[in-house]
């Protein structure tokens, strides 16, 4: 108990330091895909501590009714972190989301343009006689049908 007891102060620690450091790079216009990433990755930060305090709540409860001699101080210390957690979290929803909310995604515009071309070419039935009178025979079977 001890030890989740410290586990979850110290990962408070980071998500405290992570809520901050977010709020600045939102402010200095960090790009929105970015700042959403790093929201959601708080968001479940908060909500893996979330399930880990109620754990330490019942197992408090629990050592509080089997009568263990310092389940006062845990259920005093499992208290603190869920009042810091609470406040992380009215952070990171009442300071984070409204700045990323203010946030937009720049758009791209693309213009396509359409070219058209005209290339001369020298084409072998041009030059050579033998396609000459190939292509003249062509024309008169297309011009008789």
């Amino acid at each position: 108990m001890f030890q989740d007891i410290k586990q979850t102060e110290g990962g408070l620690d980071n998500v405290e330091r992570h809520i901050e450091s977010e709020i600045r790079r939102v402010e200095r216009g960090v790009h929105p895909a970015e700042a959403k990433m790093a929201a959601e990755q708080i968001e479940q930060e908060l909500r893996s501590m979330e399930h880990t305090i109620q754990e330490m709540f019942q197992d408090a409860h629990a050592l509080r009714e089997g009568r263990y001699p310092q389940a006062a101080e845990l259920l005093r210390k499992v208290q603190q972190i869920h009042d810091r957690w609470l406040n992380a979290r009215q952070s990171f929803t009442g300071r984070l989301l409204p700045r990323l909310s203010s946030v937009r995604m720049p758009v791209q515009q693309t213009t396509v343009r359409r070219e058209t071309r005209t290339v001369l070419e020298t084409r072998v039935h041009d030059t050579d006689p033998k396609f000459q009178q190939l292509s003249e025979a062509t024309k008169w079977c297309k011009e008789r049908l």
